[in-house]
């Protein structure tokens, strides 16, 4: 999933991510990688996803996420 230029989040079906900012000319100025677990925000029924070194990121529907003030949304998947 991607935000268009600023910011790169990828799920793997493995339980691990790969998180990137973009700064001017595309340059990577942050980038974090982890693992990440589906977990029920405390005292409701709302899945989120919880990666320590990001934060909880919440599942808006099937093709995005919110995390950091940002929507990530879910890119096609490449023609074959």
């Amino acid at each position: 999933m991607a935000n268009a230029g600023e910011r790169l989040l990828e799920l793997r079906p493995d339980g691990t991510f790969k998180y990137q900012e973009f700064g001017s000319s595309l340059a990577v100025t942050k980038r974090d990688n982890g693992t990440y677990s589906f977990v029920l925000r405390h005292g409701t029924q709302t899945t989120v996803l919880r990666a320590p070194v990001l934060g909880p990121v919440e599942i808006r529907d099937e093709n995005s996420l919110f995390l950091r003030d940002a929507v990530f949304t879910r890119l096609p998947a490449p023609a074959k």
